[in-house]
């Protein structure tokens, strides 16, 4: 595409040209000015019409951060009522916001965290299972120093006060919020997985094993006492049999001394 000048073949200040495809804005303000380049992030609003009409439209631009990213970087697996640990990383960025849940299953939490003294771009955060209905101990920082935790909300709970029941829960992180548990654009997404608690089942098991136990000893203590004891028919101290014995040996003395 070439160049469009005015209608004496001039660029005048104020006049787009098109070179390679793109519109290069002249600026029609005083020189040295703000250029495109030093704009802070935020919305602008242009306003551009056609040459020789007096129709005219306000066109917005977005200016994003170019180099601002969140993710997930480890989330741990956790059994109902524990706390996970979510570890998300990032790049140029001061704040973040998070949403774990769904709607269809009852449980939706959303949280503001404050990045702003957080080094190695890195945070973890902490998700309490066991207080997840509550706004204020559902989340908070594991580095409390350099790491805050802004805002909370529980949104939808269908869970009453009970723990978070065993799910893979849905994971989303963003820089904010643009409605309720919705992020105005999300970066990455992940799951926290809550398993059944089965703990009980394992005390359950180990009580039965040391109810067992002292049946065995007792069997093996009255064996041993019905041989050691064991003196109904003959001497004392002495089973039947070996009584015999000693009886008949006696006789046979006192014949043989009576020769």
């Amino acid at each position: 595409m070439g160049a469009a000048t005015a209608v004496d073949g001039n660029a005048y200040d104020g006049d787009p040209v098109f070179v390679d495809g793109s519109v290069v804005l002249q600026t029609t303000g005083p020189a040295g000015g703000d250029s495109v380049d030093n704009l802070e992030t935020g919305e602008y609003e242009f306003e551009s019409g056609v040459v020789g009409s007096m129709a005219a439209n306000n066109p917005s631009v977005q200016e994003t951060d170019e180099g601002t990213s969140y993710y997930f970087d480890e989330i741990d697996r956790i059994s109902e009522g524990e706390i996970a640990n979510i570890t998300i990383g990032f790049e140029e960025a001061s704040k973040a916001a998070l949403v774990l849940g769904d709607e269809d299953h009852g449980y939706v939490t959303q949280v503001e965290v404050d990045l702003s003294e957080a080094s190695d771009n890195e945070a973890v955060l902490q998700f309490n299972a066991h207080e997840a209905a509550t706004d204020e101990y559902a989340w908070s920082a594991y580095d409390e120093k350099n790491v805050s935790i802004d805002n909370v909300s529980v949104i939808d709970n269908e869970i009453g006060d009970d723990p978070l029941p065993a799910h893979s829960w849905d994971l989303s992180i963003g820089e904010s919020f643009e409605s309720e548990y919705e992020l105005e654009e999300e970066f990455d997404r992940s799951v926290l997985v809550v398993e059944d608690h089965e703990g009980t089942s394992d005390v359950e098991n180990h009580a039965e094993s040391n109810d067992s136990s002292p049946d065995s000893n007792t069997s093996i203590d009255d064996d041993s006492d019905t041989e050691i004891d064991g003196d109904e028919d003959g001497i004392p101290g002495f089973g039947s049999a070996v009584a015999v014995v000693a009886l008949f040996t006696t006789a046979l003395l006192v014949l043989r001394s009576q020769q």
